[in-house]
């Protein structure tokens, strides 16, 4: 309703609003209000676009909705990521053939493997008779175009026993450019033969 226009700048209010979170069995609804900036070129096309708001205070929001005590925050930077966690986690490098370059203990204990007989190598000495290549491809599409990507599907542990892994990966950026992926796994079920 209210855009103030400012030479090649233009901006206005924006709000966010949940409508179903309760009927979804969160304890209340969310919103998020701020500022939308937009600066054009000289020939008016698009150059930035910029959202502020209290990121703080919505993520507080949304741990109060959700009923929990903790709020788990992504990490964006290559020290945040290998921050000790009970989570298995592996960095990889930005570009194919996505090399590991990090792993921490969890990810270690959820594989068999020790770091130094995998840092270096991509992920697929992991694969095996029951990996649907299909699932892991769609997953190495959606990092190729530096987005968050996740995937399940049946890996192998050093050992060879089979086990449903869910893996979210999420880029790592270095001055505005995606530099590693974090990778943060779960094995859900361990598979008999």
């Amino acid at each position: 309703e209210d855009v103030i226009s400012r030479g090649d700048d233009m901006s206005c209010r924006w709000m966010i609003r949940t409508e179903n979170a309760v009927a979804r069995g969160a304890l209340c609804e969310c919103h998020a209000q701020g500022m939308l900036r937009a600066k054009f070129s000289a020939n008016q096309k698009l150059r930035n676009l910029e959202f502020v708001f209290d990121v703080m205070g919505f993520m507080q929001q949304l741990q109060r909705a959700s009923r929990q005590e903790e709020f788990k925050v992504i990490p964006n930077t290559l020290a945040m990521a290998k921050q000790p966690s009970h989570e298995p986690r592996a960095i990889i490098t930005a570009l194919p053939p996505y090399k590991i370059v990090f792993v921490n203990p969890a990810w270690c204990v959820m594989s068999g493997y020790d770091s130094e007989e995998i840092l270096g190598r991509d992920f697929d000495f992991m694969k095996g008779p029951a990996t649907d290549l299909s699932e892991i491809s769609a997953y190495e599409n959606s990092l190729r175009n530096f987005h968050c990507s996740s995937f399940e599907a049946i890996n192998y542990t050093k050992e060879g026993m089979p086990f449903l892994n869910q893996t979210f990966s999420y880029p790592i950026f270095v001055e505005g450019r995606v530099v590693n992926f974090l990778n943060v796994s779960s094995a859900l079920a361990i598979m008999l033969n």
